[in-house]
């Protein structure tokens, strides 16, 4: 697998076929965590880079999410979903390195956080490895599809199109968001991939909501725009207007 991630970066179609084989066929042979994690960085690699993503195929990666996804189920792997806050706050207090990128050691603990964890499909709760007790947390969706939405928006697994929170029970929440996303006229659920969180502190999850909205700048948070996709059910929410009522 480590001689295997030289040539994720490739532009060559049938290098990346031939990776996707390793993959299909090591998760007959070989599921374990080290697999998993190979696997799901390989897709966001790919789903960050657009020429990488012509050249791998859009559908192909989406099976090599799914190859990710259910090694991680059949392993209940649960590494990395829990962040413990204070903790990590402290340990970064300790290394006392200024990082100007951000505002402070909580966003710096979130955004470091986040880019460590693995990408999934928005599914349903069963499909999401480990248990979930009824936890706090904050998500961050994204927009991978090929087709750029309003004109501008490239699909990339590095930006967040939006980033939300719960305050009891995480898994639920992004299942509504998935019931939104097939309930618009013009959008698959396909061609969006989720990150996600828990938090041992619950009072936790608006600060790191806004810590990584601040970040990141997601499309439908910005209250310029007035799309508010935590309350697409709204009439008069742009979301709503554009998604369901109206496609322009």
């Amino acid at each position: 697998l480590p001689s295997l991630q030289k040539c994720w970066e490739h532009k060559d179609s049938e290098i990346h076929q031939k990776i996707q084989e390793i993959y299909s066929w090591c998760e007959v042979f070989e599921s374990n965590e080290t697999l998993t994690t190979s696997c799901n960085t390989y897709v966001r690699t790919v789903l960050s880079d657009s020429k990488l993503l012509k050249s791998a195929g859009f559908v192909p990666i989406l099976s090599c999410l799914d190859i990710s996804k259910r090694i991680s189920i059949k392993l209940g792997i649960k590494k990395g979903k829990m962040i413990h806050v204070e903790e990590e706050i402290h340990k970064e207090f300790k290394r006392r390195k200024k990082d100007d990128k951000f505002e402070s050691t909580l966003q710096k603990v979130a955004v470091t956080f986040v880019e460590k964890l693995n990408i999934f499909p928005i599914i349903t709760r069963e499909d999401y490895p480990g248990e979930h007790p009824h936890f706090a947390g904050v998500y961050l969706i994204y927009y991978v599809g090929q087709t750029s939405l309003y004109g501008k928006l490239a699909g990339s697994s590095q930006v967040p199109i939006y980033v939300g929170k719960s305050n009891n029970d995480i898994l639920d929440r992004l299942f509504d968001h998935r019931r939104k996303i097939v309930g618009a006229k013009d959008l698959e659920v396909t061609d969006f991939v989720v990150r996600f969180m828990t938090l041992d502190i619950e009072n936790y999850a608006s600060s790191i909501e806004e810590m990584l909205i601040d970040h990141y700048d997601p499309l439908w948070n910005k209250k310029t725009v007035k799309f508010s996709f935590g309350n697409a059910k709204d009439p008069d929410n742009n979301w709503y207007a554009y998604h369901v009522a109206k496609v322009k």
